[in-house]
């Protein structure tokens, strides 16, 4: 979890911007005024709302297999517009960007779909957004995220297994879609499992069930049982 907590405090720190205090409070005096957390910032209520995601894949904590136990840590990585939420720099000293509570804008509802018998809601109480002056939201989640997976050790130990972190926006339907930035998660700073070899990961999105139901985002991990186990397997027989 360090690498994480780490990682999370490089990707959320403040930059430096050109405005002074007073320019900061009256952008939030400007774009919260009036402001209402339970509408889709959008004009056209009937459109679409696109939510651009990325996943930075930190760790897989855990695969329980007696239990289908997936967990792994890393950051939901979320962009989208916000109607309401936008100013002219010039009139603010050049100030681009603020940060504000998650509470007091809207977000997503975010559930996962695949919970496990211990999973829990994601950690967003105290998080922040950074929102820029044309209106661009960028929310980081940073958590353990734990679900049911699906184990097939047919092969054991020559098995692969795929398991996946399924999201939802809560209470929206195909009115909230999720957009993957990529086709996988982003494993720059991902640490290596001691059981488990990470093969290859995927996002994909759409409706689940029917085309009325509410929009997924599929993250899933592709891993592979490490050879060293094996040769331990082997050199004990």
């Amino acid at each position: 979890m360090r690498i994480l907590e780490i990682l999370f405090v490089i990707w959320n720190v403040d930059v430096i911007s050109a405005g002074s205090l007073t320019d900061v409070n009256n952008i939030y005096s400007t774009v919260l005024t009036n402001y209402t957390v339970d509408t889709r910032p959008i004009t056209n209520q009937n459109a679409v709302l696109y939510i651009t995601t990325k996943f930075h894949l930190s760790s897989v904590i855990k695969l329980d297999e007696p239990s289908g136990e997936f967990a792994a840590a890393g950051i939901l990585d979320l962009d989208w517009t916000d109607e309401s939420l936008k100013w002219d720099r010039n009139n603010y000293d050049g100030q681009n960007e603020i940060k504000i509570s998650s509470k007091k804008v809207w977000t997503p509802s975010l559930v996962i779909l695949n919970p496990s018998a211990s999973s829990k809601h994601l950690t967003v109480d105290n998080t922040k957004v950074n929102v820029f002056s044309d209106g661009t939201v960028n929310w980081l989640v940073a958590d353990v995220f734990h679900t049911a997976c699906d184990i097939d050790i047919t092969y054991f130990p020559f098995d692969i297994q795929t398991c996946k972190i399924s999201l939802i926006s809560w209470n929206y339907d195909v009115l909230v879609q999720f957009v993957p930035q990529n086709l996988t998660m982003n494993t720059q700073y991902y640490t290596e499992n001691g059981v488990w070899e990470l093969e290859r990961t995927e996002i994909l999105s759409g409706t689940n069930i029917t085309p009325s139901a509410a929009y997924v985002v599929d993250f899933s991990v592709v891993l592979r049982r490490r050879s060293t186990l094996l040769s331990s397997i082997f050199w004990c027989q």
